[in-house]
């Protein structure tokens, strides 16, 4: 998890929305399969693209205020944002190169 930090409703305007670049938030929780089974896809991915976009991961049992303002009512939800703005949501489990498409996304609009 070293390119994967955790994120809490306290720091999430700071480190979220006033981040100098895309920001990808995974929400999850410590009781969600299929979190679980994400976890490997998204440690992989901030790897691939550290100090390109900054990924933090949200547990939602602990931080609830935040996926509430957001509007999270299922998970795992990955969220994309860039320049405090949401790019694009992805609900479940997928594959690596969906979270790629996000991250373009977000580049296309100046992110």
């Amino acid at each position: 998890m070293g390119n994967v930090k955790p994120l809490s409703d306290d720091q999430f305007d700071s480190l979220v929305l006033q981040a100098p670049r895309p920001v990808m938030v995974d929400m999850t929780a410590e009781w969600c399969g299929p979190c679980r089974m994400l976890e490997p896809i998204i440690d992989q991915f901030a790897e691939e693209h550290a100090g390109e976009v900054d990924v933090y991961r949200m547990d939602i049992g602990e931080n609830p205020n935040t996926p509430a303002r957001l509007g999270v009512l299922s998970i795992p939800m990955i969220i994309l944002f860039s320049g405090g703005q949401e790019v694009g949501r992805i609900v479940g489990a997928v594959p690596k190169d969906r979270l790629e498409a996000l991250l373009d996304k977000a580049k296309a609009q100046g992110g």
